[in-house]
C-alpha cells in the first residue's frame, strides 16, 4: 500500500494526476520554475526508464520452510563490524524462515555462540551490474535494531577491500530515528569511517514497522537514485574517479537484521524486547535496455561455428576459438553494460576488449569502457553475434587465429552459441582424491601452502555456502595462497586438472 510522507510528497512519481497538478501549479509560479524543471526532468526520465524494465531475478517467498538455497546463502558467525551484538545463524528457522507469503528474519534475545542475541544475514547467489533493485518489507519496531537491504561487490574478498570496493545501501533503518529511512553509498572517498559517506533520508508518516513499504534503488553507469514507495529521495552522480565510483562491476544483494551497533543511539534500551522480525514480501531485480534472451548475469561457455570453445588465454594472449572442452579459461560472465550493451568478463576477473578492431581481442581490461561493450544480437535460432561500438562484428576466424572485431557483415564465423557453465557454487559431489596433494598448515591463518600440484590447472576456494572466494591458475607444483583478506571459517579448495577434481577442507582461523 502506498503511504503518505511527512516530506518529499511533491515528487510522487506514480500519481499522474498529482504530477500534472503539481507541474501546472508550480509552473504558474515563475519563481519556482528552476526547482521544478529538475523535478520534471527526473520524473520524465523515470517514466521513460520504467517502460524498459525487465525482471531478471526475484523471490516472492510463496513457499514454506527454509529459504530457496538456489537463490540465497547464509553468512553466519559472530564478531561483525560496527559493534553489532548478534550471532548470525546458519539456516536456523528460529532466525530465518518462509511462511508461504513472506520471508521472516527474526532477531532474538538468547544466549548463542557466545552472544546474547541471534539473527540472520543472507546473500543472493546471483549478481548484477546496474539495474533496479526492489524490496517490499515491513520493518522492526524495537530499539537498537538495524535492518538493511543493500549491495556488496562479488570481489570484496578477492579484490580491493572495503570501502575501496564500494557498497550501496538501498534501505537502512536505524531504530533510534523511528520514522526515517536512509540510502547510502560507501567508497574510498566517501565512507562512514571517515564520516564522509553520501546519504539521503526520507521520513515516513507512519512507523515502517506498521505497514509494508517498497524500497528501491536504480543504479546505472552514471548515477544511483533511491526511492521509497516509488518516491525519489536521494541521488548520487558518477564523479568519474575510482575513489568515488567503484560501481562498474557485479554486486549481489544482502538482507540482514543487526542488533545494536555503534551507530545506534538507543542501545541502552535494548532489553525492551525479546524478539523482533523483519517481514519481506518480495525481492526483485530488474534490468533495462537488454533483450530478454540475453543471458545477463549468467556464467557461460561460448562456442564458435567450428564447434570449438572460446578461450580467454587468461589474458596473456589473444582470445582464440580452438578448445575442444571448456575449463576455467573458457568461462565468461555476461555483464550488463547498460544502453542495450553487454560486457564479457573472464574468470581472471578481466573484461574482453574489442581493441576497436585494430588488433587481436584480449581479456585483460580491469574495467569496461567503450571498447569493452558489445551488442548481443540474437538470431532467434540459438545463434548470436557480437557487435562492438566500432559497428564491426566479432569473428572467430574459425579458430585459426585470435578473435578480431573487424567484420562488416555476419557470416558463419561471426556466429556463436553458448551453454550455461557451472554455477558459482562449488560442485564437491564428485571428489577424486589424489593422495600426493597436501595442504599445510591446516588450520591456517595468513597463508596456506598447497603441494603436489603436478598436472593440475586451477585452484578455486569456496565458502560453506558454495560462493566462489578466489580462483588461481596453477603455474608450479607448489603454491602459496594468501589468506590475509579472507574471514575465518570453513572453506573448500577445489583443485582441478585434466584427470578430474580434488576437494579439500580448509579451516581459516
Amino acid at each position: 500500500m502506498k503511504q503518505a510522507f511527512k516530506k518529499h510528497s511533491e515528487i510522487d512519481l506514480c500519481s499522474s494526476k498529482l504530477f500534472r497538478a503539481i507541474v501546472l501549479n508550480k509552473l504558474l509560479n515563475v519563481a519556482s520554475i528552476k526547482k521544478y524543471m529538475l523535478f520534471l526532468f527526473c520524473t520524465l526520465s523515470t517514466l521513460i526508464l520504467s517502460a524498459q524494465w525487465v525482471q531478471v531475478w526475484g523471490d516472492e517467498f510463496n513457499y514454506n520452510g527454509n529459504i530457496d538455497a538456489s537463490k540465497w546463502y547464509f553468512e553466519s558467525g559472530a564478531n561483525w563490524p560496527n559493534g553489532e551484538l548478534q550471532y548470525y545463524t546458519d539456516n536456523r528457522s528460529d532466525n530465518c524462515r518462509v511462511n508461504g507469503t513472506h520471508l521472516i528474519i527474526e532477531a532474538k534475545q538468547e544466549s548463542y555462540g557466545g552472544k546474547n542475541y541471534t539473527s540472520a544475514r543472507i546473500n543472493s547467489r546471483e549478481s548484477w551490474t546496474y539495474g533496479k533493485f526492489e524490496m517490499s518489507a515491513r520493518l522492526t519496531k524495537g530499539n537498537a535494531l538495524w535492518p538493511a537491504f543493500w549491495l556488496l561487490p562479488d570481489d570484496i574478498l578477492t579484490g580491493a577491500p572495503w570501502p575501496y570496493c564500494g557498497e550501496i545501501d538501498i534501505m537502512e533503518y536505524w531504530s533510534w530515528a523511528p520514522y526515517t529511512i536512509r540510502g547510502t553509498i560507501h567508497t574510498d572517498a566517501y565512507n562512514h569511517i571517515d564520516h564522509t559517506e553520501k546519504q539521503g533520508v526520507i521520513d515516513l508518516s507512519n512507523h515502517p514497522g506498521d505497514d509494508f513499504h517498497t524500497y528501491s534503488a536504480i543504479w546505472g553507469p552514471d548515477r544511483i537514485d533511491w526511492f521509497v514507495d516509488e518516491v525519489w529521495f536521494f541521488g548520487f552522480d558518477n564523479e568519474n574517479t575510482t575513489e568515488t565510483w567503484p560501481f562498474n562491476k557485479p554486486f549481489h544483494v544482502l538482507l540482514n537484521l543487526a542488533v545494536e551497533g555503534w551507530l545506534l543511539e538507543d542501545s541502552n534500551n535494548i532489553n525492551t524486547w525479546t524478539k523482533q522480525t523483519m517481514e519481506v514480501d518480495y525481492v526483485k531485480v530488474y534490468q533495462w535496455g537488454v533483450q530478454s534472451s540475453t543471458p545477463i548475469g549468467q556464467t557461460v561457455h561460448i562456442k564458435g561455428s567450428n564447434g570449438k570453445y572460446l578461450s580467454s588465454e587468461n589474458g596473456t594472449s589473444g582470445i582464440i576459438c580452438n578448445r575442444t572442452a571448456p575449463g576455467g579459461w573458457e568461462t565468461f560472465e555476461i555483464v550488463n553494460a547498460g544502453n542495450n550493451l553487454i560486457a564479457l568478463k573472464g574468470n581472471n576477473n578481466k573484461y574482453v576488449s574489442s581493441e576497436n578492431g585494430l588488433s587481436d581481442m584480449y581479456c585483460n581490461r580491469s574495467s569496461f569502457g567503450d571498447w569493452e561493450k558489445f551488442e548481443w544480437i540474437d538470431h532467434g535460432n540459438g545463434d548470436f553475434s557480437l557487435k562492438a561500438t566500432n559497428n564491426q562484428y566479432v569473428t572467430s576466424n574459425n579458430g585459426a587465429s585470435a578473435l578480431i572485431c573487424d567484420r562488416t557483415t555476419i557470416q558463419g564465423w561471426e556466429k556463436f552459441t553458448y551453454e550455461s557453465a557451472s554455477s558459482k557454487s562449488a560442485d564437491i559431489s564428485n571428489i577424486i582424491k589424489k593422495e600426493n596433494i597436501s595442504l599445510y598448515p591446516n588450520p591456517a591463518s595468513d597463508y596456506v601452502i598447497i603441494d603436489g600440484l603436478k598436472d593440475m590447472n586451477f585452484i578455486n576456494l569456496y565458502d560453506r555456502a558454495g560462493k566462489l572466494i578466489l580462483q588461481k591458475s596453477i603455474r608450479n607444483t607448489k603454491q602459496t595462497i594468501d589468506l590475509k583478506n579472507i574471514n575465518s571459517g570453513i572453506y573448500f579448495f577445489k583443485i582441478s586438472g585434466f584427470n578430474g577434481n580434488n576437494v579439500y577442507k580448509l579451516i581459516i582461523q
